[in-house]
């Protein structure tokens, strides 16, 4: 098995876009590395792979709401030479009123989607400005075009990553780094059932095949794009939250729930 190939380093791998991401990335003849914090469905991912691929795949534990799980996902993206393209996946949401969920959620929602997500990206940025090349997709989403009640931490800590991602992705051109922001809409991976949503939930009815998703994001990738937003609907929805009275968005994110 050839052991110089470009590698990638995908974290939230272990299922929705972060496992398709490894899939389509393997088929490419990419080596991945893989982080979750479920390391049994890690492995369960790496046979399936393997089993169709000849590439190399190391899967890891980690905990990025964990400060020493943290700390050992920068050491190894600042340690392999090999990696090229780091998809910055993991990310949590919680839909409810905001007093009526937990701190302690709350906390780790802010933990996964702002302080591991911003420290990880430092890290991939400062290593491939040294190189002058390498590639980093920031998972954002459409909820950080605007405040959502019900939503409202997660739209916050995905505005964050939205607003540092492009201002970044400038400073990364400068030294041969491409950055993307990927600002999915619905899809359906167990995102929103994590989240509260119920099953008869309108987020149904607007739901993306998480593979669409990923595919624009190579696509864009590939053109050179720093924002992508999958499917045109969701494109349509990212102009009109922009513009949209709270009043309704907060209308229509409760009935979403």
């Amino acid at each position: 098995m050839p052991e110089n190939k470009k590698t990638v380093l995908i974290t939230g791998a272990s299922s929705g876009f972060g496992a398709i991401f490894a899939n389509r990335f393997a088929e490419k003849g990419y080596n991945l590395i893989l982080a979750a914090r479920r390391i049994d469905a890690l492995e369960k991912l790496k046979q399936e792979i393997t089993a169709k691929y000849e590439i190399k795949i190391d899967c890891y534990k980690i905990d990025l709401t964990d400060s020493e799980d943290l700390s050992k996902a920068t050491t190894l993206l600042e340690s392999r030479d090999d990696i090229e393209i780091f998809i910055n996946n993991a990310g949590l949401g919680i839909l409810g009123r905001y007093t009526e969920i937990s701190a302690h959620k709350l906390e780790n929602e802010v933990k996964l989607n702002v302080l591991a997500l911003s420290t990880l990206l430092r890290s991939a940025l400062s290593v491939f400005e040294k190189k002058g090349k390498g590639a980093i997709i920031n998972l954002s989403s459409i909820a950080s075009f605007s405040p959502l009640p019900y939503f409202a931490d997660y739209a916050a800590t995905k505005a964050f990553v939205r607003a540092l991602s492009l201002a970044l992705a400038h400073e990364g051109k400068e030294k041969g780094v491409y950055i993307q922001t990927l600002c999915p809409g619905p899809a359906s991976t167990a995102f929103f059932p994590t989240a509260g949503a119920k099953k008869s939930s309108m987020f149904n009815k607007f739901m993306m095949k998480p593979e669409d998703v990923v595919d624009c994001s190579i696509k864009s990738w590939e053109k050179g794009k720093i924002l992508c937003v999958p499917g045109f609907m969701n494109k349509i929805g990212s102009l009109l939250m922009r513009t949209a009275p709270l009043s309704v968005i907060g209308y229509f994110m409760k009935r979403f729930g």
